[in-house]
C-alpha cells in the first residue's frame, strides 16, 4: 500500500512515518467514524479502493488501521500521496473517560523501560475509566516493584484520568 519515503529513511525516524501511497494502484482515503474525509493533518480510518483488481475490486475497503495524510506534498518532491503516520488498528483504541479515543500504541513507550523483564503484556480496557494489564515475566523475579513502576510509567500516558492496574 505505501513504502517510506526514501528522502526519510535515513532519518533515524519511526517506520510507520513519511510513507508515498503506492498512487498507480491504490485510492487510499481516511475517514471518520461515519465513512467522511478527514481533513489532511487529521486521524482517520484508513480506506482503500484497489485500481488494479478487475476480478474481484475492493471498493473502499476499511484495512482496519488509522493514520495521517500530508496537507502537503512530500519534500523529495515525487509527487505521490504521504502518508505521514500509522497510528495503529481502528479497533486498538482506548476510549477515556472524556470520549476521546487513544491508540494503544500510544502506550507502548511505558513498557520500553520493561522491554527485557517481559515476555508478553496484554491490555484490556475493563471500564471506561480503568484499564487491566496482565503480563508474562521473563523471569520469576518479575514483582511488586516493576509492576508498581510499569503502573507509574503507564500513569504518564496522555490518557485523561484512567486507573491502570499490572497484574
Amino acid at each position: 500500500m505505501a513504502q517510506t519515503c526514501p528522502s526519510h529513511a535515513s532519518g533515524g525516524g519511526p517506520a510507520s512515518e513519511n510513507l508515498h501511497v503506492n498512487a498507480a494502484h491504490l485510492f487510499v482515503e481516511l475517514v471518520d467514524r461515519d465513512g467522511r474525509p478527514v481533513a489532511p493533518g487529521e486521524e482517520g480510518r484508513i480506506v482503500v479502493t484497489d485500481l488494479g483488481n478487475r476480478v474481484a475490486p475492493l471498493v473502499r475497503y476499511d484495512v482496519g488501521d488509522t493514520g495521517v495524510m500530508a496537507g502537503e506534498p512530500c519534500p523529495c518532491r515525487r509527487g505521490l500521496p504521504l502518508l505521514t503516520r500509522l497510528c495503529g488498528r481502528a479497533m486498538t483504541l482506548v476510549v477515556l473517560p472524556s470520549g476521546r479515543r487513544l491508540p494503544v500504541l500510544c502506550l507502548r513507550p511505558a513498557f520500553w523501560s520493561q522491554s527485557d523483564l517481559l515476555l508478553e503484556h496484554q491490555l484490556a480496557q475493563v471500564s471506561p475509566d480503568s484499564i487491566v494489564v496482565s503480563v508474562v515475566p521473563a523471569s520469576p523475579a518479575y514483582g511488586e516493584a516493576e509492576a508498581a513502576a510499569l503502573e507509574r510509567e503507564l500513569a504518564k500516558c496522555p490518557a485523561d484520568t484512567m486507573a491502570v492496574k499490572v497484574g
